[in-house]
């Protein structure tokens, strides 16, 4: 989603760094294992909100729903 977005690159270069550990061994392994786990829990959250958006969908689409209004 924000691979095209400059701003979110120019974030990920600006704060990775500071998380990376030159002794703890190859910093653009690091920086990968960083992103691998940012992209993770991108996945999880959005993935939730659209689960959590389909069955409300699903719950608002009832007729029961529909007299209401």
């Amino acid at each position: 989603m924000n691979i095209t977005n400059p701003k979110v690159s120019i974030l990920f270069l600006a704060l990775l760094p500071q998380f990376i550990d030159p002794k703890a061994g190859s910093a653009e392994l690091q920086m990968l294992l960083l992103g691998a786990i940012f992209i993770v829990a991108a996945l999880l959250a959005f993935g939730s909100v659209v689960q959590i958006t389909g069955k409300l969908r699903h719950g608002f689409n009832s007729p029961s729903v529909h007299r209401r209004c």
